[in-house]
């Protein structure tokens, strides 16, 4: 009698604990800049970025975690070591997991943002990245909800070397 109430409570205590996720997806897009030291040349940058994520969190907590994927372009000039001025582009594959603290409440909730992940320069090699971000999520009802971002990424491979990279985005996310 005492195991089978002891199976019954552990059932309702993970059932509780798998009703009370809540699972998020988002689609932002935003504007990107950086500066670099691309093969020991100072230089700068301005594009374009794409970014699908994934997240869970517990109902009611403050803490998140994620994994995202997307598509970044981006015009990056540098000055060489004689006059000529040189510019390519770049399109890169990020791929990184992210972790969230939330603070406020229902509206307006902001949260902080940590994230460590891979990326693929398109035709060259893959690389590490970092980043740290700030943003707020807005509900539009309890399943849709709009936020802002500006998040500020270190990326390291063979290819450009050390990239600061920072960016403003915005974008929709649908909760389920």
């Amino acid at each position: 009698m005492v195991k089978s109430i002891l199976v019954v409570l552990l059932l309702l205590v993970f059932g509780q604990v798998a009703y009370s996720q809540e699972s998020a997806i988002s689609l932002n897009a935003g504007y990107l800049f950086s500066s670099d030291r691309m093969n020991n040349q100072e230089g700068n940058g301005n594009g374009w970025r794409l970014i699908a994520t994934y997240q869970e969190s517990l109902k009611n907590e403050k803490w998140a975690i994620g994994i995202s994927a997307g598509l970044m372009k981006d015009r990056y000039s540098f000055a060489l070591a004689n006059p000529e001025f040189s510019e390519t582009e770049l399109e890169s594959i990020p791929i990184f997991f992210s972790g969230k603290y939330f603070i406020g409440k229902e509206k307006w909730r902001g949260y902080l943002k940590g994230s460590a992940g891979a990326n693929w320069i398109v035709d060259y090699k893959v690389g590490f990245l970092s980043g740290l971000g700030i943003g707020v999520d807005y509900p539009i009802n309890h399943k849709l909800y709009i936020n802002a971002e500006y998040e500020f990424n270190l990326w390291q491979n063979d290819f450009y070397g050390i990239r600061y990279l920072q960016s403003a985005n915005l974008g929709i996310g649908f909760k389920f």
